[in-house]
């Protein structure tokens, strides 16, 4: 007989955190975000554990931030900065093995310093080197010989080397600064000499006086860039999550038909950690998975998911997961919950985990994090989702941003008679009409969806001050108002479920604003 739970669920934006102690001890700055991405045995009761007597050498995250691994949300680009905030991103697995594999390694050789950039041909019409920069949004372009990403560097070419209008007929070559210029105003490091030694490469960059430098082979073939912009970035970046080789660290997903060879392929590519991605983790295909990722590659972090409940937390457990996911319809292109009436609502699923993980530590001894993941509209929900998990994984909120894939749009139109126009990219999600063709891996079916497509508001570059910074620091000052050193101690806060007139009465009301001011949905 069917078992009817009576009590409405809940969503982040339905509670509140109860104030505790603000501490003098505890200011914003003094908020540690670092939190463990592996399972471990710490040693100490629940009630001890602490973020700064985690193990040097224990896989974590500098701060509680994942992207999801969607075709909509996953790039290089969007990685890095991710990375340099504390964070991580997931290659997702809905493409070919290569091409996950080739995005994983196109993250690695960033090097937190040593870019593998966009390069042109000679060949290339100034009007389409100008498209280009648009659409990239930076304008120093190497220029190789066939416009191969590793071969031989020509020249580079820069936006004050042109014209739009006054060289629309003219090509890169026609433009660019030539190597075998003698008074070209740009130098070049040698790899043989430089190798991975970053610290040495920014110090040639900066005696140079030049904005940017390539690092090429003996045989003139280009390897990587050195930005002075970066080396300013590095220093305002002390959060950046990077491996034993300065290289930013990043994550990939696998699913549950092809695992064995894509785990293969982006582990070698140098995935840190792997990801079982599905959108029911509860079940004999995943823990088939597991099982095989941890006999294969021992030490590789395994993250298993997604499940909402204690049952299926237990399972991925008993199976040998490191990490577990929660979450089942909460995002905003997900169509699993109204479709086909399965899931749980988010706060209500991640309680029931965390009280069935918790459990399991006080038996066993062996601390497994939780992530959150899906239902994040804004800043607060950050902080409400971290009360219960270890750390968050985001879709919709890193589409936004000017590293996701999706290139950015102007959209225009008429409403109700007025002209409205916003600049967007587009969003849709794993289980979209878009992505039938690796829909079977990860839902086990492919003729019905469980997802949208749509669009989010372009918002820039994630780490523009105005962007992710603030949703850090929003995160640490709500830590730092209750007095909350570390994640560990943000987990055992007070929380109180709101009714509707006490939400209305959080937010302005009863005072005359222009319209559109207040706008809770925005990263504010």
């Amino acid at each position: 007989m069917a078992e009817l739970d009576r009590q409405p669920g809940t969503t982040y934006q339905d509670w509140l955190i109860r104030p505790d102690l603000t501490r003098k001890s505890v200011e914003a700055e003094d908020v540690n975000l670092r939190t463990p991405l592996t399972s471990y045995k710490p040693g100490v009761p629940l009630k001890d554990l602490r973020a700064s007597e985690l193990p040097e050498e224990l896989f974590s995250l500098n701060a509680p931030f994942l992207t999801a691994p969607m075709q909509a949300v996953a790039s290089p680009e969007l990685f890095a900065e991710i990375a340099k905030n504390g964070g991580a991103g997931v290659a997702n697995s809905s493409q070919p093995i290569e091409s996950e594999a080739d995005m994983v390694r196109r993250t690695k050789r960033k090097k937190a310093g040593f870019v593998e950039p966009d390069v042109v041909s000679p060949g290339m019409p100034i009007p389409e080197l100008e498209a280009l920069t648009k659409r990239k949004g930076y304008d120093t372009f190497p220029v190789t010989e066939g416009g191969d990403p590793h071969g031989r560097l020509m020249g580079i070419i820069t936006r004050k080397d042109y014209s739009g209008q006054l060289h629309a007929s003219l090509k890169v070559e026609d433009r660019m600064v030539s190597m075998s210029d003698p008074n070209r105003e740009f130098t070049f490091g040698r790899f043989e000499e430089l190798g991975d030694d970053l610290k040495s490469a920014n110090m040639m960059l900066l005696d140079s006086h030049h904005g940017a430098m390539p690092i090429i082979d003996r045989d003139g073939n280009l390897h990587y860039m050195v930005f002075r912009k970066d080396i300013e970035q590095h220093k305002d970046n002390p959060m950046a999550l990077v491996d034993g080789k300065k290289r930013y660290v990043v994550g990939a997903a696998v699913n549950t038909r092809d695992f064995e060879e894509r785990a293969q392929a982006v582990i070698e590519a140098g995935a840190d950690f792997i990801v079982v991605d599905s959108s029911q983790g509860y079940s004999e295909y995943q823990r088939d998975a597991i099982l095989y990722l941890k006999r294969a590659f021992p030490g590789m972090p395994v993250i298993g998911g997604n499940i909402v409940t204690a049952d299926g937390f237990k399972y991925l457990a008993k199976s040998g997961a490191d990490v577990v996911k929660i979450g089942m319809g909460p995002g905003s292109i997900c169509t699993t919950q109204h479709k086909f009436r399965i899931g749980m609502p988010m706060m209500d699923a991640l309680k029931e985990v965390q009280d069935a993980r918790n459990k399991y530590f006080a038996e066993t001894g062996i601390y497994i994090p939780i992530i959150a993941d899906g239902g994040i509209v804004d800043n607060a929900d950050f902080s409400v989702a971290l009360t219960l998990s270890d750390a968050t994984m985001g879709g919709r909120f890193y589409a936004q941003f000017h590293e996701s894939p999706a290139p950015v749009t102007d959209w225009k139109e008429n409403i109700r008679g007025l002209p409205f126009f916003a600049r967007v990219k587009s969003y849709w999600g794993e289980g979209s009409p878009r992505a039938k063709a690796w829909r079977e891996g990860r839902y086990h079916q492919a003729e019905e969806s469980e997802g949208i497509e749509g669009v989010v508001p372009y918002v820039g570059h994630l780490s523009e001050p105005h962007n992710f910074p603030r949703t850090a620091n929003h995160l640490r000052i709500l830590m730092q108002k209750c007095g909350y050193r570390d994640l560990f101690a943000l987990q055992t806060a007070n929380l109180k479920l709101q009714s509707a007139s006490s939400k209305a009465q959080g937010m302005p009301h009863n005072i005359i604003m222009p319209e559109g001011f207040w706008a809770p949905y925005r990263i504010q």
